[in-house]
């Protein structure tokens, strides 16, 4: 239904397995202790504080009981693509256990005042990609060590909800898988530490997939020197979202 609601969210928590958030402008996922949600919320509430009716948000509270209002996000945008026009969109979700000076420097990084503190010990960062997977819709540090309580071994639940109110709409999930984020082996021309593509010199990329000029060479290799002299506060084992995991949500 065009100019419909509410929207939909992917969720990652420590509730307990059946946990199930509010209807309505909640997004399934309003209510959902411990856990950090990214939604598309395609209806604009002005009791939540949206800034206009299409835009994606990473809200968290922590421990407590999620919720979609506002004052409650890391991070959020309005340059997406029309979530409502009837079309098929894409999405990829990326988490890095660490945030560089690179990830800073992009156009669509945003950093609320509840991402101060990470900024300065140390954090990851959330990338989310609408349809074009070459540039993303947002990049936002989140360091999902601080943010939630999980068990020992470092698991989560993840998966998506959905919600209507009165102005409902269809929210169908074609397809979605979830893998760990050190895609295509780094296409040869990189080493996967931590989940995350250390690319060989000339080439960068999430997977490794780009090919430097020599003047991009110039500043990246720049970035990665200092980047170097920066401290790692996430350290762990692969595979633990508590120590430092890198996962990706592609659907």
């Amino acid at each position: 239904m065009p100019n419909g609601g509410d929207g939909f969210a992917f969720v990652v928590h420590y509730d307990s397995a059946s946990a199930l958030g509010g209807a309505s402008n909640s997004l399934g996922y309003g209510g959902i202790m411990n856990s950090v949600a990214i939604e598309f919320d395609t209806w604009f509430n002005v009791e939540k504080s949206d800034v206009y009716e299409n835009h994606i948000s990473i809200q968290t509270r922590g421990l407590e009981p999620n919720e979609s209002h506002h004052r409650s996000k890391i991070a959020m945008s309005t340059s997406i693509p029309l979530l409502q026009d009837g079309s098929v969109h894409s999405v990829r979700i990326r988490y890095e256990s660490k945030l560089l000076p690179v990830h800073t420097k992009d156009e669509k990084f945003s950093a609320g005042p509840y991402s101060v503190r990470w900024l300065k010990t140390g954090a990851g960062v959330i990338i989310i990609y609408i349809d074009d997977f070459t540039r993303p819709a947002l990049v936002a540090p989140i360091n999902l060590k601080d943010i939630l309580a999980l068990p020992a071994d470092g698991k989560a639940f993840v998966g998506i909800t959905a919600a209507t109110g009165s102005a409902y709409q269809n929210h169908d999930v074609m397809t979605w898988s979830f893998k760990d984020a050190c895609s295509e082996d780094c296409n040869k021309v990189g080493r996967c530490t931590e989940g995350v593509c250390e690319c060989e010199s000339g080439y960068y990329g999430e997977s490794c997939q780009f090919l430097l000029t020599s003047v991009e060479q110039t500043e990246r290799r720049d970035t990665l020197i200092r980047s170097s002299m920066q401290p790692a506060f996430i350290e762990g084992t692969y595979g633990d979202f508590d120590n430092g995991e890198s996962a990706g949500l592609l659907y």
